[in-house]
């Protein structure tokens, strides 16, 4: 182990160190000790002016003694480090414990870009336009591969961590690289981003995201796949137009996104899928963290918008609710898909009116077969919802009185008939919801002994068979002060 002090390092720090820097240009004292790699070089507290790269080779091990203590000052626009050699691989890289920051937003902090099973971990890095560039760009850049990048700090750059390169048939250089217990904060600028994937894929786990209303939390572009963003917090104030937690481009698919912590109360969807069709590609799982959410309701509490266009009038949403429940919903928020974990339902519905497929016990009340086509239906039928009004006719003869009760759908007429019963219209139905445009018609069964004479004796019009009411007609005369009841059923043909 190489010892290395600053010029500002303490006394002691000082008579410890096998070298001591000058504060000008003490990179060229840490490329001289990290030689050609495999040696661990380590930074003693202080401060490091870095006026060209530090140049990391193969098996290099930098360490600094605390990350607030070892502080490398910028003052180049190209990288504070960076691989000694683009066109070569480096692997086993160890980078630990320092903070890398920059006057004013210089260009780049840290390039590690051709890097593979390396490890960075407690680094902070600010005020740089690009923080941290993980890839490759055959064959400038060797692939990076396998990095991880751990209990880090991102804070002030404007894009906190890139992912990019392909090489030369197009296939990705930037593959299976670890975010882990890290903080990534870029400020309220537009067009920043705190992590940027371009090509390759990304595993984000149990990191803070933070960013202001003109910025996008994680962007996933055209040809990015295979990313998971787990167990992590997206925190901000809220979004400009355009701008998301998560964004996903059209192009980008097969992703994981689950157990994260949105804010609460923002108005913008928490995932956005630019393209509808991409959604298939993407796993959604949401759980409640109930020391978070006391009122017990789940993660996404705002709605994931899988649509391209925000303008759009009806697009597709996929929320929780309250009761733990997923829902796919219309525009105007009513539900047509539903699945109520509480109960163990499952609801498809067509504007307000729903179907269910199985009940609280699990049993399944409703099917269809793939084969022939029937529908296998699992107890009564019950027909609900408004019903329909009627009205008395000049042929019930004088003082008769007429009730209906039921729905639009079945229900029971009751026909009291007064004196002096004749031909002609007995009652009438008015239905509480319009009938659709086709033809329609309601069937009459008797429901007494009295109404089977009745009922040889009267029809149902259907000659305005689309109008909003219809007329029982009696061809002869009923009996005087007689009641009749029937059982009616509305059908469409």
């Amino acid at each position: 182990m190489i010892k290395i002090a600053a010029v500002d390092s303490s006394v002691a720090d000082k008579a410890a160190a096998d070298v001591i820097c000058d504060g000008v240009n003490d990179q060229a004292d840490i490329n001289t000790a990290l030689g050609t790699g495999n040696i661990e070089v380590f930074l003693f507290n202080g401060n490091y002016q870095i006026d060209a790269p530090i140049n990391l080779p193969n098996g290099a091990i930098l360490r600094g003694n605390a990350i607030a203590g070892v502080v490398l000052n910028c003052n180049n626009t190209t990288a504070v480090m960076r691989t000694s050699n683009p066109a070569t691989r480096h692997e086993h890289v160890v980078v630990d414990s320092m903070r890398i920051t920059a006057g004013s937003q210089n260009d780049l902090g840290c390039d590690f870009r051709g890097f593979t099973r390396s490890y960075f971990s407690r680094l902070r890095i600010t005020s740089f336009d690009l923080g941290v560039w993980f890839g490759g760009d055959e064959p400038a850049y060797e692939s990076s591969w396998t990095n991880s990048f751990n209990q880090f700090y991102l804070s002030n750059n404007l894009v906190g961590i890139r992912l990019s390169g392909t090489d030369g048939s197009g296939v990705s250089t930037a593959n299976n690289i670890m975010l882990f217990q890290g903080e990534v904060i870029c400020p309220d600028t537009s067009g920043g981003i705190a992590i940027d994937v371009i090509d390759g894929e990304i595993t984000v786990d149990n990191c803070d995201i933070g960013y202001g209303s003109g910025a996008d939390g994680i962007v996933l572009r055209d040809g990015v796949s295979t990313c998971r963003i787990v167990d992590s917090r997206f925190e901000w104030p809220d979004q400009d137009a355009g701008k998301y937690p998560i964004k996903i481009l059209d192009g980008s698919t097969n992703h994981y996104i689950a157990g994260n912590y949105y804010t609460v109360g923002c108005t913008v969807p928490n995932v956005f899928v630019e393209t509808p069709e991409n959604a298939q590609y993407l796993q959604l799982d949401a759980y409640a963290r109930f020391d978070d959410l006391p009122d017990g309701s789940a993660v996404l509490k705002t709605d994931t918008l899988l649509n391209g266009n925000v303008t759009a009038t009806n697009p597709v949403l996929v929320a929780t609710d309250a009761t733990n429940a997923v829902a796919v919903r219309h525009a105007d928020l009513s539900p047509f898909v539903r699945i109520d974990t509480s109960s163990d339902q499952l609801w498809v519905a067509n504007g307000a009116e729903f179907a269910l497929f199985s009940d609280a016990l699990s049993t399944k009340t409703l099917g269809m077969s793939g084969q022939d086509g029937s529908i296998t239906l699992t107890g009564p039928i019950v027909s609900d919802g408004s019903g329909p009004s009627v009205s008395i006719g000049a042929a019930a003869g004088t003082g008769a009185a007429v009730a209906i009760f039921g729905t639009d759908t079945a229900g029971v007429i009751r026909l009291t008939t007064g004196t002096g019963p004749a031909t002609g219209q007995l009652f009438e139905i008015t239905w509480s919801s319009p009938k659709p445009s086709d033809n329609y018609a309601v069937v009459l069964t008797a429901a007494s002994a009295t109404a089977v004479t009745g009922l040889q004796r009267l029809y149902m019009d259907q000659d305005n068979v689309t109008a909003a009411s219809i007329d029982a007609i009696a061809t002869t005369a009923l009996g005087a002060s007689a009641v009749h009841r029937f059982y009616y059923q509305v059908i469409s043909f």
